[in-house]
């Protein structure tokens, strides 16, 4: 795994970035805010795009043992619906009784420790995004493995900060699914958009807070207090952050579930499917692999739109970016006596759970 990315980290070619900014001048207005955003785009795509490359293979390393296992029970059972639900633990659809205990257990253990490492990736992503951005926007680049220098710093405060905002986007999604309590298609939609309005409304205080702790230096708790100092100067700007956080998710749901959609079309008519012969089901397996591998190598790009509008308003506000000094010197106690790793022990711990797991449970099938 590290051998296939270790050319992330080299030499890069020069981009035309945007000019640091100054902590005297005057704070962006929101269409200037948006046009700066943009602008980090094609000046960050180099770094970016050998990111995602990185997080497609750590994804595929991560959920590929646990999509090959579910696949093979799909076969199994005759179809993949049924397998999917067995997973779950529902019992709608298809027989426990036609798959053998222990290889529905280890599909499901296969599959929590997929979706631990995911998580993680999830978080990881949106760190080396705001880190990458921030270095472009501040005039120092930083090259990916710079960024997964800061991100085993500052991981598990930005998780305390995002399980903090979190529950408090669960809180107001509760409440306004109670409070409107649809019951009709129509009235789910119109209830969807309240919903993203008032989450909106709610989290724009702590809209800041990735680019407190990944480009301002500063803690998880003290990073939402600066964040809802921010918001309070510039409201207008936390809102658009907060707005594009939110659409940016929405945008990432609905693109995936196009883009699986479009996939199941495709592999229909081609005549791929897991219930042929076995060279056409080894293409499918195939087939789900690269997709895993894409829909992996989107999560940074997604997460780089996302952060953009943060990371510019931070800068333009505060002028501070000494928490991108994480990635090239020894700072904060943290001496660096060797390379950064690509892939963390933890990580890779994962993955060979997730290999061994899988076989288990292939061998039961």
């Amino acid at each position: 795994m590290e051998d296939a990315v270790a050319g992330l980290s080299a030499a890069e070619p020069a981009t035309t970035v945007p000019p640091a900014p100054d902590a005297r001048e005057r704070p962006p207005g929101v269409r200037e805010a948006a046009r700066r955003s943009l602008d980090l785009a094609p000046a960050s795509s180099g770094r970016i795009r050998r990111a995602s490359i990185y997080f497609g293979l750590l994804t595929l390393a991560l959920a590929g043992p646990a999509a090959i296992l579910l696949l093979d029970m799909a076969r199994h059972l005759g179809s993949l619906d049924d397998a999917i639900v067995l997973a779950a633990g529902g019992f709608g659809f298809g027989d426990p009784g036609q798959v053998d205990p222990a290889a529905l257990g280890m599909l499901r253990l296969c599959m929590f420790g997929a979706v631990v490492g995911l998580f993680a990736v999830s978080i990881e992503a949106q760190i080396v995004a705001a880190t990458i951005l921030g270095g472009v926007a501040s005039g120092r680049p930083i090259s990916v493995r710079g960024a997964l220098r800061v991100s085993r710093i500052v991981f598990w405060q930005v998780v305390g900060a995002s399980i903090l905002v979190g529950l408090l986007r669960l809180v107001v999604d509760v409440i306004t699914t109670a409070f409107l309590n649809p019951d009709s298609f129509g009235s789910v939609q119109i209830a969807q958009v309240w919903q993203w309005t008032v989450e909106t409304v709610v989290t724009a205080p702590f809209a800041f807070f990735i680019a407190g702790i990944v480009i301002g230096g500063v803690g998880a708790i003290e990073s939402l207090r600066r964040s809802t100092r921010i918001a309070g100067a510039r409201w207008r700007l936390a809102l658009l952050v907060a707005a594009t956080g939110v659409a940016g998710a929405f945008i990432q749901d609905f693109a995936l579930g196009a883009g699986l959609d479009q996939l199941a079309r495709v592999g229909t008519t081609a005549g791929l499917g897991l219930n042929g012969p076995a060279h056409v089901a080894v293409i499918t397996v195939l087939v789900v692999l690269v997709a895993i591998v894409a829909i992996g190598s989107l999560v940074v790009t997604v997460a780089a739109l996302i952060v953009a509008p943060q990371v510019v308003v931070f800068l333009g506000m505060t002028g501070h970016s000494s928490g991108l000094d994480r990635a090239t010197t020894a700072t904060g106690g943290y001496r660096w006596t060797s390379p950064t790793r690509m892939v963390t022990w933890q990580m890779i711990v994962l993955i060979v759970f997730g290999v061994l797991v899988a076989l288990v449970g292939l061998i039961s099938i």
